[in-house]
């Protein structure tokens, strides 16, 4: 845990609990989700660059990075082993083929099963409906489960 706050730019021995007003104010929430770390953030995207993601997986690690903008875009990237594998664009359900990108774009797809998040322009739902499958695919990946508290 140390590690990944370091990597966020946090000095690990000032950690606290923290509340979510605490994230909205730009701090990064770091804890344990089964065998993996999640690191929340809000007001900040760090853990949106590219580079960032697959510096976080560096030495044989996974990271998935999960965002969305005001202006709509919900990109959802995969990185192992300082790489990034693959991304897309949740809110509008992956959608066609040249929407997805990296080295292997169908590396997520056991977690994709009955997900509305089609390599064709055949996804039907909003951006709102795709956002939350973006969830069910983290949890999917992690074993995880994501509680609303």
């Amino acid at each position: 845990m140390a590690e990944v706050a370091e990597r966020f730019g946090a000095d690990a021995s000032t950690r606290r609990i923290m509340s979510w007003d605490d994230v909205w104010s730009g701090w990064v929430l770091i804890g344990g989700f089964g065998e993996w770390l999640l690191a929340l953030e809000c007001q900040t995207h760090r853990g949106g660059d590219e580079g960032f993601l697959a510096s976080m997986s560096r030495g044989g690690a996974e990271a998935v990075n999960y965002r969305w903008h005001i202006d709509g875009i919900s990109p959802f990237e995969y990185a192992a082993d300082g790489e990034l594998i693959t991304g897309f664009d949740v809110a509008n359900g992956g959608g066609a083929l040249h929407n997805w990108y990296g080295r292997d774009i169908h590396a997520l797809d056991p977690y994709l099963e009955g997900l509305p998040f089609p390599k064709d322009d055949s996804a039907r739902g909003d951006e709102y409906h795709f956002r939350s499958h973006g969830f069910a695919v983290i949890e999917r990946m992690t074993g995880g489960r994501l509680d609303p508290q």
